[in-house]
């Protein structure tokens, strides 16, 4: 009798390592970009450098943003248009299954195309996207946060070799088009 019970939870204990083998199904792109589907929709940002209030009031600037959905057979991934952008005029944000992360591949205003990559982390109710690429010697760092389905705000920083911080550079702060600020019951 104590041989087979023996068996059985060895046979138990199999079946219960091959199943934490496993690895956890990947999430498709229409899954993992579903945390940001706020985004589409229509855009109105105000951006400022970072600086003295002189410095930000001299480099402040208005934008429009416009994003949307694109599909194909299964895959699923934002663009963005912008209008009257700053640093930027179009890019596409896509999730990539393998590496269980984000590109958001950008067209400058000087018609260059960059690629930041990143994660996503939500914290309570804000969805924060977190995007950096390499040039030369120095990282660039782009961050989105998700303060409600109708506010973001998304700042650029950059971190020169050697450095252990980043540096702020500007920030946007965007609306979205036809969705009141504030909500409320109106008491």
């Amino acid at each position: 009798m104590l041989p087979r019970i023996f068996a059985l939870g060895v046979l138990i204990g199999g079946v219960a390592a091959l199943g934490a083998d496993q690895p956890e199904p990947k999430k498709s792109p229409r899954e993992a970009l579903h945390a940001l589907g706020a985004l589409v929709g229509p855009w109105t940002g105000t951006g400022a450098p970072f600086g003295t209030l002189e410095e930000k009031q001299k480099g402040f600037w208005t934008e429009k943003m416009d994003w949307g959905w694109k599909f194909k057979d299964k895959d699923a991934w934002l663009v963005v248009n912008f209008d009257k952008g700053k640093y930027y005029s179009a890019g596409e944000l896509r999730y990539v299954p393998e590496k269980d992360h984000f590109t958001l591949t950008l067209t400058t205003i000087k018609k260059e195309k960059i690629t930041f990559v990143g994660t996503i982390q939500a914290r309570d109710k804000t969805n924060i996207l977190t995007l950096e690429r390499e040039e030369g010697k120095e990282t660039q760092r782009l961050i989105f946060t998700f303060l409600h389905d109708n506010y973001i705000r998304y700042r650029y920083e950059m971190k020169p070799e050697g450095r252990p911080l980043f540096a702020k550079k500007w920030d946007v702060g965007a609306k979205k088009d036809g969705v009141a600020f504030a909500g409320g019951e109106g008491k």
